[in-house]
């Protein structure tokens, strides 16, 4: 293989590396410092848009909002939880499923989230579940190992058979054996550059001191060099480029959750005097039960406070009140203990007497009027807070109303049994959360680390600048390679193709064949997998590969005579047929206009090709090579069978135009109605809708040849047209041929300003016409030249003014317009042929 096609397969192995390397980042697993987790689906719960054994990939997010999938590890279950969020409470996440109509007990924490869904494969799960059991990976790696070797035997017996060839990673070994000084030094003493030393310096060394393969094996050791350098900075340019595409899709803040937390606590206490000898003491204290016949009057303290960070400005209000509540028929009873009253900071204590026989008494006349006995009452002391304030600079605005609750019945108050988890019932506490956001430097995680998004565009440009401006300085170093010296520049290029032999050792037992670039040549050798030989006579150097009975030569003279400039017929063959299998041919189109009405009657069909070196090349150039090589038939069928399918759809459009398409005299002597109709019956064309285009000198020269050709094709119902027709006396030698419409040559029309051209042209009209004949000019590219044709009658034109040749997707537009296209003027001075005027 070529070396510059290794360079550039050396940066395309770049990309691909990069490539592989983001893929892994994107969906590696989180255990493998990726940011991707898989999840199967082992439930209904999210139906009807997830169903059992579908297979979802989720990715970390710094913020989960209400609305979200996510995938959680669920602590109780051990296990991942695929649900949505409905909700928050606090800093957990309220999360149902789907097809669910209750929540998730379990209220995970943004540091339990796994991820937000990314993918979704429905019934992939399936697959993995099935791959998971023993005898299944058995089954896959044993199928693995055998395609591995099969591979590998392969490959050993294609080496064994092939030549020798250079390992793609051989620069590696290259740039390891040499330190950077040691490439700067080997650089300033190879040929290339200790040449144009010697030229700045206006130094005279003659080119034979230094020998040719001495040369040339040093400017061979570089090529491999220069693959290594092409696959670094490639490299380093596609890395930049991904992790600038990641970096530059990202914004440089992010808003991440800073919530602010407070605690509301009270404290419940009560005590009152009592006589002695049935407690320990006088007085009794918060927690013992308390007997009315002993006292009534209960001290009640409430003490409150509000902790928290920075706080300001707090004030409220709070009011005690009692409720009288029988829980099984409902009945309850408020008592005010005292009004609504106003308090500053962030505590206050309040003090009440609450009257324990007013509320046997209440209870008691409930009892009398309803005759409704129960055993317990409950006792319900409820302080309401109110509070407002800041803490750290967030606006607060909360209230708080714990509840004490006492039993009694006829004998005495005591404490009701609460549940041990919910805490002291003396002494409860409320957690608030005030939510928010903060602004901080965006991050990327690669491989399990945190980046900041600012540095990694800095680095993705400085990469990208570097590698571009490395590769640059490659492709101008190899261009100055390529000045000084051509062979050198062969040698840098093909270094891994070439073998260097002794002069006069290879006689040649085959024709020779040579060729314009070294570059075809090189193309051979690929072909025939064969090496480049190379000999060298003074200053001409021999590359020569050796074929099939064939010898393929290049010839480089590096002292200023010529290369040989003409392939012979079997490399213009290639050329054409090489075009054929890239499909480098194109047909473009171009409008025949109606005169009497402007509109698009006929579309004519034209060859073009995409030469990857000249650009695009007309018929006219390359046609007669074709002919000569046999290749017209192949590429005239194929041009046919394009122009009928896109006409075909121009017809299922609406179209009422006609398809024009030229055979050239040697598809016409091989009898080409047989190829026509297997066309139009393939595409589905009207064949009265076809018309064939001759030119004059092929059917004059040749009539007894093409004329039972030329009725077949009229037999088919397809419309024959005579076109380069340049003179009045051409008409009559046509009157024996089947034809339906003539075409004047474009150089007359070019010179209808000469008054006995404009005579000629006139003539031409009116017999044409007299004879039922369509009369086109072609090359019609001036205003003065179609008001000319215009005013004698003239029935169609073609060329420049009405419209250029173009492909099928523009004079789609200009069909679609119903009207002529624009008229731009042609270049002065530009040769064209017929395909290219019309």
């Amino acid at each position: 293989m070529s070396s510059h096609k290794r360079w550039w397969q050396a940066v395309l192995a770049a990309f691909l590396l990069v490539f592989v390397f983001a893929a892994w980042i994107v969906f590696a697993p989180l255990q493998l410092g990726g940011q991707a987790a898989y999840v199967i689906v082992t439930g209904n719960s999210m139906e009807p848009g997830f169903h059992l054994g579908d297979l979802v990939v989720v990715h970390q997010q710094f913020v989960y909002q209400v609305g979200d999938i996510v995938a959680y590890r669920n602590a109780e279950l051990r296990n991942y939880v695929f649900h949505r969020i409905i909700g928050k409470n606090l800093d957990h996440f309220i999360l149902q499923g789907d097809h669910n109509s209750w929540t998730d007990s379990y209220q995970p924490t943004r540091e339990e989230m796994v991820g937000k869904l990314w993918i979704h494969i429905p019934r992939a799960g399936k697959a993995v579940q099935w791959l998971r059991l023993p005898i299944n990976m058995t089954l896959m790696a044993g199928a693995a190992g055998g395609i591995l070797m099969t591979a590998v035997l392969m490959g050993r017996s294609k080496r064994g058979r092939g030549k020798s060839k250079k390992s793609g990673s051989e620069w590696f070994d290259i740039i390891k054996k040499r330190s950077f000084r040691d490439l700067v030094t080997s650089l300033g003493q190879s040929a290339p550059l200790k040449a144009l030393r010697a030229k700045r310096s206006r130094a005279i060394v003659p080119r034979t001191e230094v020998p040719a393969p001495v040369r040339g094996q040093e400017t061979r050791s570089w090529s491999g060099i220069i693959e290594g350098m092409f696959f670094v900075l490639g490299l380093l340019a596609f890395a930049s480029l991904v992790l600038g595409f990641f970096a530059f899709n990202r914004p440089l803040w992010r808003n991440v959750p800073d919530d602010v937390s407070y605690q509301q606590t009270g404290a419940f206490s009560y005590s009152a005097v009592v006589p002695p000898g049935v407690y320990d003491s006088r007085m009794l204290n918060s927690g013992e039960p308390v007997f009315s016949k002993l006292t009534c009057f209960l001290n009640l303290q409430f003490d409150y406070t509000l902790a928290g960070d920075d706080l300001q400005g707090l004030a409220g209000t709070h009011q005690l009140t009692v409720q009288v509540i029988e829980t099984d028929s409902g009945w309850q009873r408020t008592i005010p203990l005292e009004q609504e009253t106003p308090f500053s900071g962030n505590t206050f204590t309040t003090l009440n007497i609450l009257n324990l026989c007013q509320v046997e008494q209440i209870v008691a006349a409930m009892e009398q009027k309803t005759e409704f006995r129960a055993t317990y009452y409950t006792l319900v002391i409820t302080p309401s807070v109110t509070v407002t304030g800041k803490v750290s600079g967030r606006e607060l605005q909360d209230t708080f109303e714990p509840r004490l609750a006492l039993q009694f019945d006829q004998v005495h108050f005591f404490l009701a049994r609460t549940d041990p988890l919910l805490g002291d019932p003396l002494n409860p506490s409320e957690t608030g959360i005030l939510t928010g956001f903060r602004t901080e430097a965006n991050t990327l995680a690669l491989l399990g680390k945190e980046f900041i998004i600012s540095d990694l565009r800095t680095y993705a440009m400085i990469g990208l600048v570097f590698s571009l401006a490395g590769i640059l300085s490659l492709v101008s170093f190899i261009t100055i390679v390529a000045r000084r010296s051509q062979e050198s520049l062969v040698q840098l290029k093909y270094s891994s193709m070439l073998v260097d032999i002794h002069d006069r050792t290879l006689e040649l037992s085959s024709p020779a064949i040579d060729v314009v670039t070294m570059d075809d040549l090189a193309k051979l050798a690929e072909r025939h997998n064969s090496l480049i030989l190379h000999e060298t006579r003074g200053l001409t150097h021999h590359y020569l590969v050796q074929g099939d009975q064939i010898t393929y030569r290049f010839i480089l003279d590096e002292s200023g005579g010529n290369l040989p400039e003409v392939l012979s017929m079997q490399q213009l063959e290639d050329s054409l047929q090489q075009g054929i299998e890239r499909g480098e041919f194109q047909v473009y189109y171009q409008p025949i206009v109606s005169l009497a009405d402007g509109k698009i009657t006929t579309v004519e069909a034209l060859l073009r090709w995409q030469h990857p070196e000249r650009g695009l090349i007309s018929a006219a150039e390359f046609i007669a090579i074709a002919e000569r090589t046999g290749l017209i038939y192949k590429i005239g069928e194929w041009m046919l069978q394009v122009a009928c399918t896109q006409f075909k759809k121009w017809q299922r459009a609406g179209m009422q135009i006609r398809l024009a398409i030229n055979l050239s005299e040697y598809q016409l002597e091989r009898d080409p109605a047989e190829s026509i109709s297997r066309v139009l019956r393939k595409t589905g064309v009207d064949p009265r809708t076809l018309q064939i285009e001759i030119s004059e000198a092929s059917i004059i020269k040749n009539v007894s040849t093409v004329l039972p050709g030329l009725q077949k094709l009229t037999d088919l119902g397809i419309q024959l047209s005579v076109d380069n027709i340049a003179g009045q006396s051409s008409l009559s030698a046509l009157e024996q041929f089947p034809i339906n419409s003539i075409k004047i040559d474009r150089l007359v029309v070019e010179k209808i300003s000469n008054p006995e051209n404009a005579a000629t042209v006139s003539a031409m009209i009116i017999e044409g016409i007299n004879l039922g004949l369509n009369v086109v000019a072609e090359g019609v590219e001036t205003e003065e030249q179609l008001k000319f044709l215009r005013s004698h009658l003239c029935t169609l034109a073609q060329g420049y003014l009405l419209g250029r040749p173009a492909p099928a997707d523009e004079v789609t537009l200009l069909l679609e317009k119903g009207r002529n296209p624009d008229r731009p003027k042609p270049a002065k001075g530009r040769p064209r042929s017929k395909e290219d005027a019309g």
